[in-house]
């Protein structure tokens, strides 16, 4: 996944105070989400999420391959 991860800006925010929530459709009740934007702020991709199984049960190294690869092959990218 390192190369995969290489081909990305990462950032990680741990505090939203002072950001335009409404900016985006998100669902705000996860522990874990990764977003893949545009540089225009364009949101390509989301990933995450929760179910009754619980907070882990969508995540893994496969899943989250899968999403980056998605977030690369974008048309927005292209």
């Amino acid at each position: 996944m390192r190369g995969l991860y290489e081909q990305f800006v990462r950032v990680r925010v741990t505090n939203m105070r002072g950001v335009d929530l409404t900016r985006w459709r998100f669902d705000w009740d996860l522990t874990f989400a990764v977003v893949a934007a545009h540089p225009d702020g364009t949101i390509l991709h989301r990933y995450g999420g929760r179910d009754e199984r619980g907070a882990d049960h969508w995540l893994g190294t496969e899943s989250l391959t899968d999403f980056l690869e998605a977030a690369l092959a974008s048309p927005a990218l292209l």
